[in-house]
């Protein structure tokens, strides 16, 4: 069973907002008693298996911004750069105690960027998105960090997430003033434009491939 989790968490904001122009900066620290992570392994159901680690470490800046230049015209954005590492964690493999304090904790990317760009007129609205998701480790051995030579081995899999681009597209018209509702609204939704091939995460030798460009058709009606 799992142990409650503990943390002590620091803080710094600053926050400017303009006419048209805002922006926000956050530095944190994060210390955490026997937070739960993942291990990199699946159990029987093929759900990741996760347990306590005595002490972990994330700390890191956190940008955000939006900038209207004209009434119909919104770019958006946010950057995140972060350490996120054990600092006391050991593992028992085989019955043998394997120290994994330093590593980088699986799941959490060091850099996560987004920028969004919308344009909204007379009830139509375009918006196109943009989601980078640096390198992102599958399993707390960091891809065997404290054992490169099991990295020479024939047919090697590196136990990470390679970075990755998504660029997504949203268009929609609003024909509520046709109808009389408060909102009837038809939107398409394009994801993954490019139809790029990418993997969006992992647990430990298993790796879940993006969807390639998907589409979808709906509508939000309120009376």
């Amino acid at each position: 069973l799992a142990k409650p989790e503990r943390l002590s968490d620091l803080e710094l904001v600053a926050v400017y907002n303009g006419s048209r122009f805002r922006a926000s900066i956050n530095l944190f620290w994060m210390d955490f008693h026997d937070e739960i992570v993942k291990n990199g392994q699946l159990d029987q159901f093929g759900q990741p298996v996760t347990g306590n680690a005595e002490s972990t470490l994330h700390r890191g800046i956190e940008l955000a911004g939006a900038y209207r230049p004209i009434a119909p015209l919104l770019f958006q954005g946010n950057v995140s750069l972060s350490r996120n590492t054990f600092e006391d964690y050991t593992v028992f493999d085989t019955g043998t105690p394997v120290s994994y304090d330093g590593n980088r904790i699986a799941g959490f990317p060091d850099f996560l960027a987004n920028l969004r760009a919308t344009y909204e007129h007379l009830g139509f609205r375009a918006s196109l998105a943009l989601q980078y998701v640096g390198t992102q480790y599958t399993d707390n051995s960091e891809n065997n960090r404290q054992n490169p030579q099991a990295r020479q081995a024939l047919g090697y899999d590196p136990l990470k997430v390679d970075p990755y681009t998504a660029v997504n597209l949203g268009l929609a018209y609003d024909l509520a003033r046709f109808t009389g509702s408060s909102r009837f609204e038809i939107r398409l939704d394009m994801n993954n434009l490019f139809d790029s091939l990418y993997e969006t995460h992992g647990e430990g030798a298993a790796f879940f491939p993006a969807a390639t460009r998907n589409v979808f058709l709906w509508t939000k009606i309120e009376l």
